[in-house]
């Protein structure tokens, strides 16, 4: 059935487009990183976790036990963002280096895909518990939205991971 709310309630369609999507992209940036060297793997590895903990976040899975009642749980987001935290931290510490060189990138052309990404996710975010008039209307574009970011999340991975295999490994990113 098509529609607002069949397509984007917990579970249904859009919803699992996302999960789809952000586990591919989650692929394509991984392998990236085996490809790359330095700042470009740094980045990879960056942008897979971020897929890996917004995966985490997009997936519902119904309260069938302590496993995923705990999966579906504050203290959950609160335990992957502590590991996140404790993981990422000490890494920017050892390759502060490279931060010059990732400020330098977001001043360029190559960076208008992540920041599209992000626009459709504040996009998703201002939707998110927002009613029109006792439509589903918000929700959809919500989901919707948060479609499009993952879509171009996974796009930018394709071109990141193609580019990463070409002779010349540097830089993947700033072809994008």
């Amino acid at each position: 059935m098509i529609g607002f709310k069949p397509t984007s309630v917990e579970g249904a369609l859009l919803e699992s487009a996302q999960n789809v999507l952000l586990l591919a992209t989650i692929g394509l940036y991984g392998l990236s990183a085996v490809y790359q060297g330095q700042a470009d793997r740094m980045a990879s590895v960056g942008a897979s976790v971020l897929a890996a903990v917004l995966f985490l976040r997009e997936l519902e899975l119904p309260n069938t036990g302590p496993i995923t009642a705990y999966l579906n749980s504050d203290a959950f987001r609160l335990h992957e963002a502590v590991v996140v935290l404790a993981i990422a931290i000490p890494y920017l510490v050892a390759r502060w280096r490279f931060i010059p060189g990732y400020l330098d990138f977001l001043q360029t052309r190559h960076a208008v895909p992540f920041v599209t990404i992000g626009i459709f996710l504040l996009v998703g975010d201002y939707f998110d518990g927002v009613t029109f008039h006792g439509t589903d209307a918000a929700i959809f574009i919500e989901e919707l939205s948060e479609t499009l970011a993952y879509l171009a999340f996974l796009l930018t991975g394709w071109f990141v991971l193609r580019n990463a295999q070409t002779a010349d490994h540097s830089h993947a990113f700033s072809r994008c």
